[in-house]
């Protein structure tokens, strides 16, 4: 057969292209799909931050509390289906919040927005599903979010990630409500200190022996046993000098002899030796504070003066032995460390906003960076790497916890680094291992020498962690930064 001569249908040939063209676009376009990485992209995905969950019932609404201070208020009839139609029954309200870099980085947050990077007030995320199936909000409803901030500051903006054209949008502003909760609860503490540290440190004073001797044996000074008196005046951590006074004071209503009081030496000056055997007089100041003043016989210029408060009298210390004044202390300060680890899950403060979806929200402000030096960065590491790096990414970490910068090796040249003494960077290796260059390290860059340089550069030695990741919390001990 003349293979030359064969005469191919125009319609064959037009139909023969279109396919052709349909397999190369779908060709490309599952290529594209490959490629392109989500916006939302955890790191490790076994480390993305937990959701909380909760039921409601879409005709009720719900008023969702946080164990932080935030307050979710959902409408009644406010949830749809994909097809805007409404939805009845029981639905599920995923909710998570993330208040520093390094949870926003486990969950794949991006933290870049336009050409510069946030900072953050605290980011978080709400869904609604019934089984499998997203749902959405109703565009003519709206989601009041009461959210509880641990940053202070009326500089924050509200931003939402739209997912579908890859970047924040700014929602605007309000002023932030500060936590009066929080404020309360920090004046109840100063409140619940005991006032004494127990033992007694070497600020703590009787003015002289013999009056310690006359309260301790009740003035029966017949069997004075002073080895173990003064055994006992250090398990109290009492210490006294050896000065007369003979004045009488006004200590919480009642009249006490100074003489016979547990003093603080509150200007912390030590008591000269020429002191010894002399008498002083005290002069009231305000409250139970004193100056005390004690002159030379010998030479009348010659005075020593501190200023001394009153705690209590010696009968008062020595009615109670060392090892009770010791566990009534551990008890105090153990409701104090309590009070403490309330309010560090307290917000400062509430920033407030409507919104009109569910989704991925922040409360954020552009990091400052006026005094940024813009660098070619290298990096090697502490030890040779057992296996192939692929593709690098250096993470920068702000002193704060608040702010975090990606750089892939593409932007090493280029690389924009501020002096915050208490940054620090990491980056992931296989086998989730991760290589650091801590906080000390980056606090000893000399910045002024490399800004006299015409090129600046500078090579980082990361130290390889032997340990894997197991955990959010593993990174924030190697980097030694909290949440």
């Amino acid at each position: 057969m003349n293979m030359l001569n064969i005469k191919i249908n125009p319609a064959f040939l037009a139909l023969f292209s279109t396919l052709l063209l349909f397999s190369l676009s779908c060709q490309n376009d599952a290529e594209s799909l490959v490629a392109e990485k989500p916006l939302v992209n955890p790191p490790f995905p076994e480390f993305d931050p937990e959701f909380a969950h909760f039921t409601f019932l879409t005709e009720n609404g719900a008023l969702i509390k946080m164990p932080s201070g935030t307050e979710i208020n959902i409408p009644p009839n406010a949830i749809i289906d994909r097809n805007g139609k409404p939805v009845e029954g029981e639905v599920q309200f995923d909710y998570r919040e993330m208040h520093d870099a390094m949870s926003i980085y486990f969950a794949g947050i991006p933290m870049n927005y336009g050409n510069g990077n946030f900072e953050t007030a605290g980011s978080f995320e709400m869904r609604v599903k019934k089984g499998n199936a997203e749902l959405f909000l109703d565009s003519t409803q709206q989601v009041d979010v009461k959210f509880a901030s641990f940053q202070k500051g009326a500089d924050y903006d509200f931003y939402f990630l739209d997912e579908d054209s890859k970047g924040w949008d700014s929602l605007g502003t309000v002023e932030p409500v500060v936590n009066e909760d929080r404020n309360k609860l920090k004046k109840k503490i100063k409140r619940m200190k005991p006032k004494l540290k127990f033992p007694l440190d070497r600020q703590y004073f009787a003015v002289n022996y013999k009056a310690i001797l006359d309260v301790y044996y009740n003035d029966n000074l017949t069997n004075v046993n002073h080895g173990q008196a003064q055994k006992k005046m250090k398990a109290y951590g009492l210490g006294w000098n050896d000065i007369n006074l003979y004045q009488t004071i006004d200590f919480k209503g009642q009249k006490e002899l100074a003489a016979l009081m547990v003093w603080k030496n509150i200007s912390k000056k030590a008591f000269p030796k020429w002191t010894t055997g002399l008498t002083g007089e005290i002069e009231h100041v305000k409250r139970n504070r004193y100056d005390l003043k004690v002159r030379s016989y010998k030479d009348t210029s010659k005075v020593f003066t501190t200023r001394i408060e009153a705690v209590m009298p010696l009968k008062a210390l020595f009615a109670f032995g060392p090892r009770y004044w010791k566990n009534d202390y551990k008890a105090a300060m153990a409701k104090v460390d309590a009070a403490y680890e309330q309010l560090n899950q307290m917000a400062e403060v509430y920033r407030s906003f409507s919104a009109d979806k569910f989704g991925i929200f922040n409360w954020d402000k552009l990091m400052k960076e006026e005094n940024k030096l813009i660098l070619s960065a290298d990096f090697q590491y502490d030890q040779e790497p057992e296996f192939e790096l692929a593709e690098q990414v250096i993470v920068y970490v702000t002193g704060d916890n608040k702010g975090l910068i990606k750089y892939p090796k593409s932007k090493w040249s280029e690389m924009a680094l501020v002096p915050d003494p208490g940054a620090r960077m990491f980056t992931i290796l296989p086998d989730k291992k991760i290589a650091l260059y801590p906080a000390d390290k980056f606090a000893e860059i000399e910045f002024d020498d490399l800004r006299q340089m015409e090129q600046p550069s500078y090579l980082f030695d990361l130290e390889i962690e032997e340990q894997p990741l197991r955990s959010i919390d593993d990174l924030r001990v190697a980097l030694n930064i909290k949440p």
